[in-house]
């Protein structure tokens, strides 16, 4: 690859006071609601799972 390498997009078609994206994620606050019934089964489900694999790796089951 060469030094001379052209950027894609000027500053003036982009704009340069963009918000940093990371930044607007950090500041963003969850707005708190009622869980699912999938979300919760898939909780449920991932802690049986993993439950189960910690007592077959300790030889309990």
């Amino acid at each position: 690859m060469d030094d001379e390498r052209e950027y894609r997009f000027a500053v003036d078609e982009v704009g340069e006071d963009e918000p940093d994206p990371i930044e607007t994620l950090r500041s963003a606050d969850p707005e708190p609601g009622s869980p699912s019934i999938e979300g919760a089964l898939f909780v449920a489900l991932g802690a049986l799972v993993t439950t189960g694999a910690l007592l077959m790796m300790v030889g309990v089951v």
